[in-house]
């Protein structure tokens, strides 16, 4: 049994009757309303498909795309019954993609009023019968570790867009013999059925086996501006900011609002200790240095006092200067 068609009314008092029916049908989400495929191809799906879809992606990670938006869609429940290979779930067009969902990982969607589909209920294979929302998504195309801070996803065509899904801010979590490090993405390019990515925070020395995971939120920010001519050195110049929680520590960018000639160079303490043994700097004429990584497995603890000092400035000096600290909460690591 493959559609609705499987399961419709004919034998009724008459069509309208047996038409009122067949809805109810379509709507009912009993067990026995369900396909089981294995799908080499993307699976576009319709209004007559039945609402559970367990499927198997054979030989790539495959795209099922919802039915066309009506007031006639009925909620889907879409299920990973493979053991390799991820389900990429979007809408009609392939333009939106409302999960990733890897071996065992399930999504349950519905249609609001014809105008548009949303991601109801998206648990994965450790989160229990009961589980809601997940924060952690297993990383699509057979991730692979290429260097201390960057590695390889394969994305044949472009096909996933997997360079926008997995863009600057994206946290990672992933596994070093069993120990967890955290990232934050900086950079996610596509070239020749591959998207490369460069992170910034923990050192990627090497990932477990299925352990490489994106977050459903995107790093953090603590934002400092110091207002005028950046002309002398100084500590706590710019106010501090009393850490809310445990916080996981990325990186930084810096910027001026006008270029000085000579370098500026900025440090971010915790409780008056660096987290950068290599600090952000402007160089002469510049106006910003981005994407700078803060120490390995830098955590700030819960009321820690953050600030920056000005450890060095431009001998004709910049003007208006600015910092952003990305980070994470700690205990996102914990979560499903």
């Amino acid at each position: 049994m493959t559609t609705l068609n499987d399961f419709y009314k004919t034998d009724l008092v008459d069509d309208h009757v047996a038409g009122d029916v067949n809805k109810l049908i379509a709507t009912s989400l009993r067990a026995e309303h369900a396909n089981t495929e294995t799908i080499s191809a993307t699976k576009t799906l319709t209004d007559g498909d039945t609402p559970f879809q367990i499927l198997t992606a054979s030989g790539a990670d495959r795209d099922v795309r919802l039915a066309v938006l009506s007031v006639s869609n009925h909620p889907t429940l879409i299920y990973n019954k493979g053991a390799s290979n991820s389900l990429v779930v979007k809408d009609n067009a392939g333009s939106t993609t409302f999960a990733t969902l890897a071996p065992g990982e399930w999504a349950f969607l519905l249609s609001i009023s014809g105008v548009a589909w949303k991601l109801a209920v998206y648990s994965n294979t450790n989160a229990g019968t009961n589980a809601g929302l997940t924060f952690w998504t297993a990383v699509p195309g057979s991730p692979t570790r290429t260097s201390n801070t960057t590695l390889e996803v394969t994305d044949t065509g472009n096909a996933n867009k997997y360079d926008k899904l997995i863009s600057k801010g994206t946290c990672l979590k992933w596994t070093e013999s069993a120990s967890v490090k955290q990232a934050m993405v900086i950079s996610a390019t596509y070239a020749t059925n591959t998207v490369t990515v460069t992170i910034i925070g923990d050192t990627m020395a090497s990932i477990d086996a299925n352990s490489l995971k994106y977050g459903a939120e995107k790093a953090r920010e603590v934002n400092w501006a110091v207002a005028g001519t950046i002309g002398a050195t100084g500590t706590d110049v710019a106010g501090h900011f009393y850490a809310p929680m445990e916080m996981k520590i990325f990186g930084a960018d810096i910027r001026l609002g006008t270029a000085g000639n000579g370098t500026t160079t900025v440090d971010i303490n915790d409780d008056g200790t660096t987290m950068f043994t290599t600090k952000p700097s402007i160089t002469t004429t510049n106006t910003s240095d981005l994407d700078n990584t803060a120490d390995s497995g830098t955590v700030a603890a819960e009321d820690s006092k953050l600030t920056i000092d000005l450890d060095a400035v431009a001998g004709t000096a910049g003007v208006d200067l600015y910092v952003k600290l990305f980070w994470t909460p700690n205990l996102n690591q914990h979560l499903t």
